[in-house]
């Protein structure tokens, strides 16, 4: 069965995708730990310094924001940074290609895992896993 994609879904997806690995790749690197929250430091000596803020959970937040929790998993922002699989990627990943401003980007399969081909930042052909989907 072989039906015309339209290009707009497809560079809204190629985008969506390429976007979410280079922010999950750059953000990932250096990330600092938070400190422990009984105020003592790995020698166990006390310490002033507070634990960074972090996430805490959606579960933390339903008990008093219950109207809020329930719009939003209503809503395609509950299906933001879902894992990739065969019930949450949409694009076909059967080796399409969808070409923008002279790139050329592949999307397919490898195993079990969504890989994107298109050019990475220094203008050369790079293959980058999808690691989460959007909406």
């Amino acid at each position: 069965m072989n039906q015309k994609k339209n290009p707009a879904i497809l560079c809204a997806s190629a985008l969506a995708i390429l976007c979410a690995g280079f922010w999950f790749y750059g953000c990932g690197k250096g990330a600092s730990k938070a400190k422990p929250a009984n105020g003592q430091n790995d020698s166990g000596a006390s310490s002033t310094l507070k634990p960074r803020p972090a996430y805490v959970g959606r579960d933390s937040c339903v008990e008093c924001h219950a109207a809020a929790v329930a719009k939003w998993e209503g809503s395609h922002h509950f299906h933001a940074m879902e894992l990739p699989n065969d019930k949450t990627v949409r694009a076909d990943f059967n080796g399409t290609t969808f070409t923008h401003h002279k790139i050329t980007s592949r999307f397919f399969k490898k195993d079990d895992h969504y890989m994107v081909e298109t050019e990475n930042q220094e203008g050369k052909q790079e293959t980058f896993p999808v690691k989460y989907t959007f909406g």
